[in-house]
C-alpha cells in the first residue's frame, strides 16, 4: 500500500503472493503500485511508486 502525505491522502495497493516451499534462493522482486490523485487541481493524474524487495530462505 502507498499512501500519499497531502491534505488529502491518495492510496494505491497491489499484491505479490507466492508460496514459502518455492523459495530455493534469494530472489529480488518488484511490485509496483498505481496512486491516482482522486480530487482537486490534479485530479485523474497518476504517480506510480515501486517497491523491491528481496525474499531468501533462512
Amino acid at each position: 500500500m502507498a499512501t500519499e502525505q497531502d491534505k488529502i491522502p491518495d492510496v494505491g495497493t497491489a499484491n505479490k503472493s507466492f508460496k514459502a516451499s518455492t523459495v530455493t534462493s534469494s530472489k529480488k522482486h518488484a511490485l509496483d503500485v498505481k496512486v491516482v490523485e482522486n480530487r482537486g487541481r490534479y485530479s485523474g493524474n497518476a504517480a506510480k511508486w515501486k517497491f523491491v524487495f528481496k525474499v531468501e530462505k533462512a
